[in-house]
């Protein structure tokens, strides 16, 4: 998100966490200064992200272990291939 005067432009891309899933290891803070891993109302240690900041560039999805993040309208075929398209070029 950037800010400028009297706007804001929010990317249409953002990363969401599963508490489900997360385990509260911090790989994904390791990535990213916008997650910052706390303890929710149950005492559960969960990653927490503020999704109008997150640019949706997806580097916290990629080191997450369990699986617990998700960039929103990407599934996990789409990143694959375009890390394949980065990688062996056009010819995937």
């Amino acid at each position: 998100m950037y800010f400028h005067s009297n706007w804001i432009t929010v990317q249409p891309l953002s990363a969401s966490v599963s508490d489900d899933l997360c385990r509260g290891c911090g790989t994904c803070a390791g990535v990213c200064p916008l997650i910052e891993v706390r303890e929710n109302e149950s005492g559960k240690i969960h990653a927490y992200l503020e999704q109008s900041a997150c640019t949706g560039c997806g580097a916290c999805s990629s080191v997450c272990p369990t699986g617990a993040i998700c960039i929103d309208c990407q599934t996990a075929d789409a990143i694959n291939s375009t890390i394949k398209s980065y990688l062996c070029g056009a010819n995937v």
